[in-house]
């Protein structure tokens, strides 16, 4: 009785060590984040032209062509009803909404600071050599926007992603471009013109 004891007692600790044992990359579940566009845009003076609460917003102005389809501008309530009813696993799964209105928030407290349009979701793990996306102002100035996206698995099991944002035709290299945020300053007559946050 005593040595079953002991054999029960030596199965349960090897079973919880190899329960506990997460060292392999086997074992990770990673997110991957998905793509999307974000654009801001303001008049010359900074007044945001996304606020629904201006006359002056462009909101109902604004429309987006991708891969031969026009997105017009979605609130929240109509971006979360088509979220409705989706299959929920361990892993995010990125979901297309078109053309969505958000706020923007201060990082460190979390209010809300203005708006932006976001254009996704794309498929993290989708290597796409240039999708493209223009953004349509109602004088019929337009811009495009583009990214393209590398992506693999490191021997070690971790992701290896190269990925890089354009306007049209031409890569952004400041911080915000690189992670596919779009500033744009609008001036009737003129159109948007890409205005990136100055270096702090």
């Amino acid at each position: 009785m005593k040595q079953l004891k002991t054999i029960i007692m030596a199965l349960l600790a090897v079973s919880m060590l190899a329960g506990c044992n997460k060292e392999s990359n086997n074992d990770v579940i990673w997110d991957i984040a998905p793509i999307g566009f974000r654009i801001l845009v303001t008049d010359s003076e900074g007044h945001d032209l996304l606020d629904s609460t201006r006359q002056d917003n462009l909101l109902k102005a604004l429309t987006l062509d991708s891969e031969g389809e026009t997105y017009p501008v979605l609130t929240v309530e109509e971006a979360w009803k088509k979220r409705q009813g989706q299959t929920q696993t361990r892993a995010y799964m990125p979901t297309f909404l078109g053309l969505t209105l958000g706020q923007v928030r201060d990082a460190s407290t979390m209010m809300p600071t203005g708006y932006l349009l976001y254009f996704g979701e794309f498929d993290g793990t989708q290597n796409i050599a240039r999708r493209e996306a223009t953004l349509c102002l109602p004088d019929g100035h337009k811009v495009t926007l583009a990214y393209s996206n590398n992506f693999n698995w490191k021997s070690d099991g971790s992701p290896d992603i190269d990925r890089h944002f354009f306007l049209d035709g031409q890569e952004l290299t400041d911080e915000e471009g690189r992670s596919g945020v779009y500033r744009f300053r609008y001036l009737p007559g003129n159109g948007l013109q890409y205005a990136p946050r100055p270096k702090q």
